[in-house]
């Protein structure tokens, strides 16, 4: 697949989704920059015109500065669980950057369901991280049975290393060059799932992998283990994606969309 060439906003106006999700920025009392309304309408082009966007089931470009602004899913910006808006609790932080966690009793509910609204060897989560360090015990995402089953998030862990999960409870899987940045993990089969950062691919995992067991909602700041919240993290967001599994090329593409992003955006 090739990337298809960035196009700015132009006389037609903006694109009508990203209109329809300032819209509800706004009317939720978010504010947002003339660059940040071109960032977020130029995201809503590349998903588009690199057929990424029907891949995403929830998409948070965290915008207006206020949990309620900033807990739209882009895709759908309705106010219901059902929509999959974020339920903000603990202590964030929210300003024109993003969203920041601070490890210590942060949960995003997005209301997506493991077993439901994520299949099980069909699923990505794709985020932007601005923190430089991280604690080495927080994680995001579902868990069914801490120590032994099936996990579907990310850990980034002080000391340069990475922990991932992709239907499966793995260890440190090895150094990475820094903490803020892109970071993607697909499951697109029992026996293929990888992790990128930066659109590179980090690590792949062949060995077949577990279904889930359990109805958990994926959790940013913090992971749902079995319905009970554990693993707080501080990581700073200025995005979030969660849906179908994705390509080694569309990882490539996607990071690259998501860095216009954050860039424009200035974050």
């Amino acid at each position: 697949m090739r990337f298809a060439p960035f196009a700015f906003e132009n006389s037609t106006g903006l694109d009508s989704d990203a209109q329809l999700y300032l819209n509800a920025v706004t009317t939720a009392g978010g504010t947002y920059t003339s660059n940040q309304s071109q960032a977020v309408n130029q995201l809503f082009i590349d998903l588009k015109s690199n057929n990424l966007y029907t891949k995403i089931q929830a998409l948070y470009p965290f915008v207006g500065g206020t949990a309620a602004s900033n807990k739209f899913n882009a895709k759908n910006p309705v106010d219901t669980d059902a929509a999959y808006r974020i339920t903000f609790s603990g202590g964030w932080t929210y300003n024109a950057s993003g969203v920041t966690a601070n490890g210590t009793n942060c949960i995003g509910n997005t209301h997506l369901v493991s077993t439901v609204d994520l299949l099980d060897y069909n699923k990505h989560y794709a985020f932007f991280n601005r923190q430089t360090s991280p604690n080495s015990t927080g994680w995001d995402g579902i868990w069914d049975s801490a120590g032994t089953g099936g996990v579907f998030g990310c850990n980034l862990q002080t000391g340069g290393q990475l922990s991932l999960g992709l239907n499966f409870l793995s260890g440190t899987l090895g150094t990475i060059p820094n903490y803020n940045g892109t970071f993607i993990g697909s499951v697109t089969g029992t026996t293929n799932n990888k992790f990128y950062k930066d659109g590179s691919t980090f690590y792949t995992r062949t060995p077949s992998v577990s279904a889930f067991n359990h109805s958990l909602n994926f959790y940013i700041g913090s992971m749902n283990v079995n319905g009970t919240t554990q693993y707080y993290n501080n990581n700073k967001y200025g995005f979030y994606a969660i849906g179908t599994g994705i390509s080694t090329t569309e990882a490539s593409i996607y990071n690259t969309i998501i860095t216009n992003y954050i860039t424009t955006s200035g974050r």
